[in-house]
């Protein structure tokens, strides 16, 4: 990648000018100490999808990466450059609040909108809060640090947790593993656990969701397929649980892909404005069609595996089908054949 290809990503991705400059510093430097990284840094910071990082910013609940390309790389950990005319600065910086780390686990809080989706209670009744799990003493929201956590029964696990503030208890979500944001990632029986799902009894049914079009207009889900047959779900996690991190051949196969799948060292498109990692969502995640380009066409056309745990409560995962990866798991010809089963009715 030539430096004039950096910056021309940079106009396109339009931060302010005084981040652009600052971004375009930083990677460059980097890339002169570093050159065979240089996609590895960009994905260092989490890109997600334009369509969720909406959601997430609109509900002031982003992690601690630097997303939505107002990179600040001399930001603190906890905070995101903002415009903002009451701090008289361009790239003044706003605190994050509930958000909340456990171990390498990062929560965010529940929204309304997905705590109705799951179908869980409006109020946090007292009779749902389980055993204590710990008290919070990281994360950026200083407000909750000392707070206590507990496991919220209705969830089934502890993808979903009570924060006892005060005499009341707030739902949090679990969102993303500390090594995804370090461009690795938990190997898929992690998340599994997460959601309380330890054998294929434990998962009640999985769907696959498109995102054409014409669903998108339409507002609704493009369900292609759904798992609800015992065996067929034991095969699944059979197939599913075994997945292993796969982020560095993930990784190379987004820098060397080609549009005819041969692979490529020399991208002609630009990568930064073509790649767009979906990954391992977490529970409820919108998800949009990357750009396109050689590499965007490395993850067109994705394909939500949703998975639903016994009590109602799901987690996503983006099927990039183009270079058979499930987030950055590396996905068996097995396993593509059994999901493709259903992708292709």
């Amino acid at each position: 990648m030539k430096k004039e290809g950096l910056k021309t990503s940079f106009d396109q991705i339009k931060p302010d000018e005084v981040t652009k400059k600052r971004m375009l510093s930083n990677i460059l430097n980097y890339s002169d100490r570093k050159k065979e990284n240089s996609m590895a840094l960009f994905f260092s910071k989490k890109a997600i999808p334009a369509l969720a990082l909406t959601v997430v910013i609109a509900t002031g609940f982003i992690t601690y990466s630097v997303l939505s390309g107002r990179f600040n790389y001399n930001t603190p950990p906890g905070y995101i450059g903002t415009d903002s005319a009451e701090h008289g600065r361009e790239d003044a910086v706003a605190p994050l609040l509930n958000q909340f780390q456990i171990d390498n686990k990062h929560y965010i809080v529940l929204s309304d909108d997905l705590r109705a989706d799951f179908g869980l209670p409006a109020t946090v009744n007292e009779a749902d809060i389980g055993d204590k799990i710990t008290v919070i003493t990281k994360g950026p929201d200083k407000s909750l640090i000392g707070s206590e956590v507990y496991s919220y029964i209705p969830a089934g696990g502890e993808a979903i947790v009570a924060v006892k503030t005060g005499d009341e208890y707030k739902l949090f979500r679990f969102f993303t593993f500390e090594s995804y944001n370090n461009n690795q990632d938990e190997d898929a029986i992690e998340y599994l656990k997460l959601y309380g799902i330890y054998k294929p009894d434990d998962i009640a049914r999985i769907q696959f969701i498109g995102h054409s079009e014409e669903s998108k207009l339409q507002g609704r889900m493009d369900i292609l397929g759904e798992i609800a047959d015992r065996d067929e779900i034991n095969k699944f996690y059979d197939f599913y649980s075994a997945l292993r991190n796969s982020s560095e051949k993930y990784f190379d196969k987004l820098f060397n892909y080609s549009s005819t799948g041969q692979g490529s060292k020399e991208v002609e498109t630009d990568p930064f404005a073509g790649m767009m990692d979906m990954g391992n969502a977490g529970a409820g995640s919108d998800s949009v069609e990357p750009s396109r380009g050689a590499a965007g066409d490395a993850l067109a056309n994705p394909v939500t595996v949703r998975i639903y745990n016994q009590n109602g409560i799901y987690f996503d995962s983006m099927y990039y089908k183009n270079i058979g990866f499930i987030s950055r798991y590396e996905v068996s010809q097995d396993f593509a054949d059994f999901m493709g089963k259903y992708l292709n009715r």
